[in-house]
């Protein structure tokens, strides 16, 4: 198993660069990646906003196959006590 976890540059809507909280687990039989919303740290687009392509970007720079990817998004809640945990 392989394990990534970073803050990942990519291109947004209209190619603005954007940002993301990247997690790819990479399994021999799934990719599980999981895309978190950064808000304040993100100068672009979100990660809901541009999920297909986003999606094609992580795949492409990765390495992953397409028929083993389940793609997570996860915007926390900010108005949650949670969103501080």
């Amino acid at each position: 198993m392989k394990y990534v976890e970073r803050i990942y540059s990519f291109n947004g809507e209209w190619d603005v660069p954007s940002r993301c909280g990247l997690s790819i687990i990479r399994r021999p039989d799934i990719h599980i990646v999981i895309v978190t919303e950064l808000y304040e740290e993100n100068p672009g687009t979100s990660v809901t906003a541009c999920a297909p392509s986003l999606a094609a970007q992580i795949v492409g720079k990765f390495g992953l196959d397409p028929e083993k990817l389940l793609y997570i998004e996860q915007s926390p809640d900010r108005g949650s006590k949670l969103a501080h945990y």
